[in-house]
């Protein structure tokens, strides 16, 4: 923009105040003055058609105000873009990223040369969360819940069908399942990668019990998972014998249950609060060995507490 651009009629009603704001808001509008052009200084536009100095910085400083023009320090001022944000926006993780890929283009990388050797890079970074693998979703509620009070770090959970589909799920995690799903889920990892089983707790206290129960009795089990009902039912039916019977209950979302006629009741994490029993026994499924293996392989460096997230 010229000065020449501004025309000033002194006899106007008016002000020339208005009437500069009003030229460079046309000149703005109709394309004449685009985003990122510069104004005349305020000493030039004053000179160019006799004016006061303090008439053009405040018709200027309207304009900055009102967020059409923007200055800059030893600069003159110039037009704001309608995409520039008003506030500087702090820079992000995608920005971070667009950086990483404008720089792999000008050396001459292709994108699926830069997603090759990125998803390479990640998966064998050190892990930042525990990926637990279960066949069933109850069963990942179990361990999550289980984990996630155990230690401060974040705990995330697939289907090993969900894992086989995304392999992806995997980078900065570290990879952890019962032992029974080690077998399917060891073929599915990325060369260099391992898993870490969870060590289950024992069932030598339970046992001792049931057999501590002086009179023929309900033994109850009660979890939100049907494979752990089925395996405790395995693990204590040896245990049971003729003299007690056993019973097994699966509960649903928001599902209470009242077991107070029985003499010995098992459950798990979760269901804890909704059962009503006059002696109620939690069984906890990771060992606290387990838990701290996993949070010395996490390591405190790739640490991140509970959630936090990266975006």
């Amino acid at each position: 923009m010229r000065s020449g651009d501004i025309s000033i009629d002194r006899d106007s009603d008016v002000s020339i105040r208005r009437q500069i704001t009003d030229q460079v808001l046309f000149l703005i509008a109709t394309g004449r003055l685009r985003s990122g052009e510069q104004l005349p200084s305020v000493r030039e536009l004053a000179r160019r058609h006799d004016i006061h100095a303090n008439t053009v910085s405040q018709a200027y400083g309207e304009l900055v105000d009102s967020h059409w023009l923007k200055r800059h320090r030893g600069r003159r001022l110039e037009v704001r873009s309608a995409e520039e944000p008003l506030i500087p926006r702090e820079e992000g993780l995608d920005d971070l990223i667009n950086a990483t890929i404008l720089a792999a283009r000008e050396k001459g990388y292709s994108l699926q040369q830069l997603e090759d050797r990125v998803r390479h890079r990640l998966l064998v970074e050190p892990p930042d969360h525990v990926l637990v693998v279960t066949r069933t979703v109850e069963m990942g509620k179990l361990l999550r819940s289980e984990l996630s009070e155990s230690a401060p770090f974040a705990v995330e959970t697939c289907l090993l069908q969900e894992f086989s589909a995304n392999r992806g799920s995997a980078i900065g995690a570290l990879v952890t399942c019962l032992p029974g799903v080690v077998p399917q889920l060891a073929p599915l990892m990325t060369s260099g990668r391992a898993i870490l089983p969870l060590k289950a707790c024992g069932a030598d206290e339970l046992v001792s019990m049931v057999r501590a129960l002086k009179n023929p009795a309900l033994v109850a089990i009660v979890s939100i998972s049907p494979y752990f009902l089925e395996l405790a039912r395995g693990v204590m039916a040896p245990h049971i014998g003729k003299r007690h019977s056993l019973e097994t209950y699966c509960l649903g979302e928001g599902e209470n249950k009242d077991l107070t006629a029985a003499g010995l009741v098992f459950c798990d994490a979760l269901v804890r609060e909704r059962v009503k029993a006059r002696k109620l026994i939690e069984y906890r499924i990771v060992s606290k060995a387990s838990a701290e293996d996993i949070a010395a392989a996490i390591g405190d460096g790739g640490l991140v507490p509970r959630g936090k997230t990266l975006l």
